[in-house]
Parts: structure tokens; sequence; C-alpha cells
């Protein structure tokens, strides 16, 4: 889409970019060995540790603290009903407060980390960059927004985008 000029960029999409070029020279000064093999599914590390199917998966859960809403519940549902059929691949999950969230899944057997303590921004392009290196994960599940500069591949989950399609019911974005 950056090739179309005529096309409207949202507010988001332009800060997510401009975020992105700004960090590239950091990221590539703090993860150097990362960024030179930046082509997605290529982190060697990951191939050699799981060398048949199972997978590292890690999950951007840091809305399981916090206030209920629906998307809430739906990560929630969905891990605990991974923690019980799925004994093949390791799950990391990713929250704000790991006291919090080890007991709504007490019944899985994920690995449980702190990240994002310092807000979303930090997050984005620190935190969750840094953990996929560390936990060598293969793929990693966020909601609406992932790192721009990701080791590893990443699956995003939009619930609903009713704020793009109907901006008129929420008058108080701008």
């Amino acid at each position: 889409f950056l090739q179309e000029p005529d096309r409207k960029l949202t507010f988001r999409a332009r800060a997510m970019l401009t975020i992105t070029h700004r960090v590239h020279k950091v990221y590539e000064k703090v993860m150097p060995r990362v960024a030179r093999q930046r082509r997605y599914g290529s982190y060697s590390a990951n191939k050699q540790q799981n060398s048949g199917n199972a997978m590292r998966i890690g999950i951007d859960a840091h809305i399981l603290n916090g206030k209920a809403q629906g998307s809430r519940t739906w990560l929630l549902n969905v891990l605990r009903a991974m923690g019980s059929i799925d004994r093949s691949n390791t799950y990391v999950i990713y929250s704000l407060s790991v006291a919090e969230t080890q007991p709504l899944l007490s019944d899985a057997p994920f690995e449980h980390r702190s990240v994002g303590k310092r807000g979303a921004v930090s997050r984005l392009l620190v935190d969750l960059p840094l953990a996929a290196v560390r936990d060598r994960l293969d793929v990693l599940l966020v909601n609406y927004l992932g790192p721009p500069l990701s080791p590893c591949r990443q699956a995003v989950v939009i619930h609903d985008v009713l704020f793009e399609s109907c901006p008129r019911m929420f008058p108080d974005r701008k």
C-alpha cells in the first residue's frame, strides 16, 4: 500500500510506518543477528531445536490483565481449549502480570512470561521481539498490532473493524 500515493492511510497506519522507520536502525544495533536473518521463518535456532513437528508459539496476552472485554474472553477461552487439546506444541504466554494470568490458566501447561510493563510502544517495539528471540519462538499470536520488526512469523487477530466501517458510531475517536 506504500506504492499508492493517492490511497489515504489511517492515523494508526501512518503512526506505525513512522515508528517502523525510526526504530529500524536501533533494532539492528540491539539485535544484529536477528536483523541479518530477518527473512521470516529463517531463524535457524528454532529449526535446530524443533526438528520435529512441535512448535514454540508465543501469545501476546496483555489483554488478560485489565477490564473484561470481548477480546479478553475470546483469548481466555481459546487458550483454555488449546491447553486441553494440544500437548505437542509449547505455548509461551506473555502478559503484564504473571501472578494475575497464571491462575486463569492453571489447568493448562503453559510457560508464563511478563512483558510490556513500560507500555504498549515498548511492548511492541522492544519487549516482544526480544522475548521471541530469547524464547526461540516459531510464531507469535498478537491482537490488532504486532511488532513491526519481528524475528518470527506472526498471526495477527483482528476481532472487529467496526470503528473503520462505521465511524459515526465512535464520535469521540479522532
